[in-house]
């Protein structure tokens, strides 16, 4: 440009190529934090047409160094800071919650620094923050609707000053499970105030190890599945903890299993679809596997995707729109699945091509707009059984065009019909099948 002048044109992205800790809202937005220390620069938001990058630059934020993300079920995104507070964001309003309006004590050495490693929701929508270490060893507190902080102890911590506590999970009878990894006392602490926030002698409180039946003491994610099963991705492979209200008892008596698939996989991340199916991060690729673990459907890396490393930090699905997206250590990669939550109830369904034109055993008609668990049948006018086959659970199912002895059907007009396992709730829809051979 003239007088040695220039103009900076970039692509609308994110500021880096850092994504560390990834969710997606109910309004199918995606958002990433940057990293700690002097790597983060802010946090980025992408809402399906333009990507946002929130920061020192453009709003009131103490510091940049935002690592945690995390989406509530009332829709409020958190995003957590390596030692100065965390930002709420309702509807594009961000609320700013600095180490100095925080009433939890921070790490030994400075108790004013506060670094947020977990969040989550009880049932009754109170906000609850871990926190990676506090001098007064009360590393798990609790922030009601109106506003109120109370901070807790672990019982399993035997009043002991702990860190590198990360990981917070909580399961449908409000028990509070994260990890610590601490070189001390490494492993998976549960925590249950058994619904008396100001008393501790009725607390629920415990530690798992390698000794109690875990592959490793190294632990990384920490997961609830859709049945409410319990995740748990360590150096060497993962665990499932299937009984988790087992810990609400005197004695209790966990069910612990392995995956035998992914023994010896260190496991970064694990993330649940609406199928309760599992897409779990390691660093050799991506794995999906289906709801218990015990078949690996997939495998993606650098060789056979898009993925653009095999190192796999964070994992997000767009629970609505069937999108997965991938951080890797070389950046941000997503695609498109079949597995999207199901409707509530029978609207319209939605079939398409329509009409289907059947070629060979690459089409699919495409049966949108289905209950959880849905059953259908394809009948001919007359009202013949041409095929029936369950959904896969989803909003989303597949026809081949194949009738009941595995022929290709006729051309023709064919009704669909989709019902829940009672026969309660039905939803119809047609579709025009063009055979061409």
């Amino acid at each position: 440009m003239p007088g040695n002048k220039y103009q900076v044109i970039a692509p609308n992205g994110p500021e880096a190529n850092q994504f560390p800790s990834i969710s997606v809202d109910g309004d199918g937005t995606f958002w990433s934090a940057s990293g700690k220390d002097n790597r983060g620069v802010g946090f980025y938001s992408f809402d399906g047409n333009q990507w946002k990058t929130t920061s020192t630059a453009n709003a009131p934020l103490p510091y940049n160094d935002y690592h945690l993300t995390y989406c509530s079920p009332d829709n409020s995104t958190y995003i957590g800071s390596w030692g100065f507070g965390f930002v709420k964001i309702v509807n594009d309003s961000l609320s700013i919650y600095r180490a100095s309006d925080m009433q939890v004590q921070g790490i030994l050495n400075d108790p004013n620094f506060k670094v947020v490693t977990g969040f989550g929701n009880d049932s009754k929508n109170n906000l609850w923050i871990l926190t990676w270490g506090a001098a007064d060893r009360k590393p798990l507190c609790l922030l009601t609707e109106d506003s109120i902080w109370t901070t807790f102890s672990i019982g399993a911590e035997s009043n002991q000053y702990y860190t590198h506590h990360f990981n917070l999970a909580i399961d449908q009878y409000d028990t509070k499970w994260f990890c610590s990894q601490d070189e001390k006392k490494a492993g998976l602490y549960y925590f249950n105030e058994n619904k008396t926030s100001q008393t501790s002698s009725d607390d629920y409180s415990g530690f798992l190890s390698k000794s109690n039946g875990l592959n490793d003491n190294t632990i990384n994610c920490i997961v609830l599945d859709n049945r409410g099963d319990l995740w748990v991705g360590t150096s060497l492979g993962v665990n499932i903890i299937t009984n988790t209200s087992s810990v609400l008892t005197s004695s209790p008596q966990l069910r612990i299993s392995s995956v035998f698939s992914l023994r010896q996989q260190t496991i970064n991340c694990i993330a649940v679809d609406p199928l309760n199916q599992k897409w779990i991060g390691t660093n050799q690729g991506l794995l999906h596997i289906n709801s218990d673990g015990s078949q690996l459907l997939a495998t993606y890396d650098t060789r056979n995707s898009a993925i653009l490393s095999d190192v796999i930090r964070s994992i997000a699905i767009d629970k609505n729109n069937g999108i997965v997206y991938v951080g890797t250590d070389a950046g941000l990669t997503s695609f498109e699945t079949p597995a999207i939550k199901p409707l509530d109830s029978f609207s319209d369904i939605f079939i398409y091509p329509n009409p289907f034109l059947l070629e060979g055993d690459n089409n699919l008609l495409t049966i949108d707009g289905l209950i959880k668990d849905s059953e259908i049948k394809i009948l001919s006018v007359s009202g013949k059984l041409i095929s029936q086959f369950s959904s896969p659970g989803g909003r989303v199912a597949y026809w081949n065009g194949r009738d009941l002895d595995g022929k290709f059907a006729n051309s023709g007009i064919y009704i669909i019909v989709a019902y829940d396992q009672d026969g309660n709730s039905v939803g119809t829809s047609k579709v025009a099948i063009l055979r061409n051979k």
